[in-house]
């Protein structure tokens, strides 16, 4: 576990779950913690589905049972 003010020392995932939904599909999270060698600075890994629409879609955070209040755009470009 690390300490708070001290440099990441390797991957730290986070112990309270998060989960993100762009739009209206969930989105597939492959890592959620601490960036190695910064202090403080969190690093989150996500898929985009593969159905998801072209332009700025709504990224929706929650994090254990709370959902951020702030709606976050993400923009998408699909091949």
């Amino acid at each position: 576990m690390p300490i708070a003010g001290q440099i990441a020392r390797g991957s730290t995932s986070l112990v309270t779950p998060v989960s993100f939904r762009m739009g209206d599909a969930d989105v597939q999270v492959r890592y959620a913690g601490l960036v190695p060698n910064f202090v403080g600075l969190y690093q989150f890994n996500i898929v985009v589905p593969g159905n998801a629409p072209n332009g700025d879609l709504p990224l929706r955070v929650t994090f254990g049972d709370e959902t951020l209040a702030q709606t976050l755009y993400i923009p998408v470009k699909t091949p």
